[in-house]
């Protein structure tokens, strides 16, 4: 009930290393098989009252690309052989929308995106990208004004390149992205909001597939926050209380090339809030009480999730549940 829909798989959080607890220059070098390559550096510093810190991540990795050679393809009933690699458009366009909102089947005249030259640039007569990379760049500012507070104020930008296999056949993947987070703490108070904004591949960047030549974006832009408290009250059952709130939007812009007539409706939002108390029944018995609520933008009714379990703690190393 406190980490809403869809963690049934379980909830991760990573949290990177504070530049107050952690100060000081790291640099990594890798390097191995098909050209891999790449560096990292992180640089931080601290205040000598340990109530500042700053840090700033670079990191940028290169390698080559597993990719079709020309001996893949399929046969016909006749024994006939084509290569994959003879499927591949010889440019790539940003496609035409007819006006009902979808790709146009006549293409005379889309804007051209990437030439032949582009796209095989060698000249060995295969379109498809041979390589990938990853660059990235971040920054964050902490602030601990006091023992239970921390302020931290993060942003970055990431880019990359690869190529990526799905159902429609081969393509690259490109775009560049934007983020933001800020993230303050203090005793049982927790609240984060965040920012991300990526383009889904635009210009020679272009994320499309091979077999159409199409440019298929997939931009998005994503707003999240969360805010929770937590508190105990020993002389009532020795409880524990936990409430929160939590908010996405999530807006996709693929251009109408991938989602065609239904653009206006894959934006996705939602908002819920949830209370949880446990209490102790016994010394080796706790009773614990859930329950959240749910508004989604794309169903006319909120979901109201309720949960209750009974917790019996054996031993330090044992102990039995029963919940609905």
């Amino acid at each position: 009930a406190l980490y809403g829909p869809g963690v049934s798989s379980g909830v991760v959080h990573f949290i990177s290393k504070s530049p107050i607890d952690f100060p000081g220059t790291t640099v990594e070098l890798i390097a191995g098989q098909l050209k891999t390559y790449g560096a990292t550096v992180r640089h931080a510093l601290a205040s000598k009252n340990k109530k500042f810190g700053f840090k700033i991540n670079a990191q940028y990795r290169k390698g080559d690309e597993f990719t079709l050679d020309g001996s893949e393809g399929t046969t016909s009933p006749a024994g006939v052989f084509t290569s994959q690699l003879s499927k591949f458009k010889k440019q790539v366009t940003n496609p035409i929308i007819n006006n009902t909102g979808v790709v146009a089947a006549n293409q005379t005249g889309a804007t051209v995106l990437l030439t032949t030259a582009d796209l095989d640039p060698d000249g060995d007569g295969n379109m498809m990208q041979n390589d990938w990379y990853n660059a990235s760049v971040n920054a964050t500012l902490e602030y601990r004004p006091k023992s239970d507070t921390k302020i931290v104020l993060s942003g970055g930008h990431n880019q990359g390149s690869n190529v990526f296999y799905n159902a429609q056949g081969e393509g690259r993947q490109s775009g560049l992205e934007y983020w933001t987070q800020f993230r303050v703490q203090k005793g049982g108070l927790f609240a984060q909001m965040f920012f991300v904004d990526n383009d889904g591949g635009t210009g020679k960047n272009s994320t499309f597939l091979y077999q159409t030549g199409n440019r298929t974006p997939i931009g998005r832009k994503q707003m999240e926050g969360q805010v929770q408290y937590n508190f105990g009250v020993a002389k009532f059952l020795n409880a524990d209380f936990t409430f929160g709130m939590d908010y996405r939007n999530a807006i996709s812009n693929t251009e109408q090339m991938v989602y065609g007539r239904n653009e206006n409706d894959d934006d996705f939002t939602i908002f819920g809030g949830y209370a949880q108390g446990k209490f102790e029944l016994a010394k080796k018995l706790d009773l614990v009480l859930a329950g959240r609520y749910d508004q989604f933008n794309f169903f006319d009714k909120g979901a109201f999730s309720p949960r209750a379990a009974l917790v019996f703690k054996a031993t330090p190393n044992h102990s039995f549940r029963a919940s609905y």
